[in-house]
């Protein structure tokens, strides 16, 4: 399978790897893209691409991939349609105990509760401090890919292995304004912080 870019270059499709539906403005239009992982390619290096983009073999898988998510979206039991969030960090050779002190490392005001200042986790430390910065200027709304950004260029600062990942229950544009409890939300809020601290393998 192969696919061309603007410069009738042709690359070889390895994987369809997801599908989202572009909404753009005239003349383009809205319309399916997919993204591409291609052989000899790293998948920092996946592109979106039109189905212009993709010869007949990739166009089948991508359909394919197209449909078992939708066919899985619209069977879904209703357990699985509640608005679940997860922000978590992907990196087998790290801890959820790698900073000695999340008060000293992320300036957090009440840093690990009664433990104040001792040891914790550098992706819910990097969280919180976002949060808490962002907190103070109420006219700045970050989005969900802004968050995760964020969190990507703290931890790579520092420096930290993890690599901020973000999962959701429901489909979600990512562009749309982060928020804990979103401006939809009823009744009493609550919102639930987990760390998980373990040694070795």
């Amino acid at each position: 399978m192969s696919a061309k870019n603007n410069d009738l270059e042709e690359y070889e499709v390895e994987k369809v790897v997801d599908h989202r539906y572009r909404k753009t403005a005239f003349p383009d239009g809205s319309h399916d893209e997919y993204l591409i992982k291609w052989k000899g390619y790293p998948s920092s290096e996946n592109t979106w691409e039109p189905e212009s983009n993709l010869n007949p073999g990739a166009l089948a898988e991508a359909r394919t991939l197209k449909w078992t998510t939708e066919q899985f979206e619209n069977t879904k039991s209703d357990e699985l349609r509640k608005d679940v969030l997860c922000i978590s960090a992907c990196n087998d050779c790290a801890t959820a105990a790698d900073v000695h002190n999340v008060k000293k490392s992320f300036k957090l005001p009440d840093a690990a509760g009664k433990f104040g200042g001792h040891g914790g986790g550098a992706c819910c430390s990097s969280l919180l401090s976002i949060l808490y910065a962002d907190e103070k200027v109420p006219e700045e709304d970050l989005s969900f890919k802004e968050i995760i950004w964020k969190m990507r260029k703290t931890l790579i600062k520092d420096p930290y292995r993890q690599i901020p990942q973000m999962s959701s229950m429901n489909p979600i544009d990512v562009n749309t304004k982060f928020d804990l409890f979103p401006d939809t939300a009823t009744g009493t809020k609550r919102a639930v912080m987990i760390g998980v601290n373990y040694v070795g393998k």
